[in-house]
């Protein structure tokens, strides 16, 4: 699956391997949500331009076991912390893109001291 989220459409990867086009408003959920490697589940019609998803939501996610029902870094490897802050930056970055730098490093500082106190990353 890929979206741009500046001009709001995208392509879902079908089994049989030809993409479907997608639209913002064919997202049934906060469109922040849907990103590449996201599983998504949806309908698809034939337009005249081809083949076209709507009704697009996120497949529901079981928690692997051991695992608490959290989706972590503690769910696969453990990263660094520099990995885990580019990842919160990137996050961070992607859903409010308006937020200021001192604003992310606030968040940047708080969501690794949780990480730290889950043990998700090793130092």
């Amino acid at each position: 699956m890929s979206f741009d989220s500046v001009h709001g459409y995208g392509f879902v990867s079908r089994p049989s391997g030809e993409d479907a086009f997608m639209h913002a408003n064919d997202i049934l959920c906060d469109r922040h949500l849907i990103t590449p490697g996201v599983p998504v589940q949806f309908e698809e019609t034939e337009s005249e331009r081809g083949l076209r998803a709507f009704n697009v939501r996120p497949l529901p996610q079981e928690p692997s076991e051991g695992t608490a029902g959290t989706t972590s870094a503690a769910a696969g490897r453990r990263v660094t912390s520099a990995e885990l802050l580019q990842e919160f930056t990137d996050a961070i970055i992607f859903c409010a893109p308006s937020v200021t730098a001192a604003q992310i490093a606030r968040l940047r500082e708080r969501l690794l001291r949780v990480a730290r106190g889950h043990g998700w990353v090793p130092d």
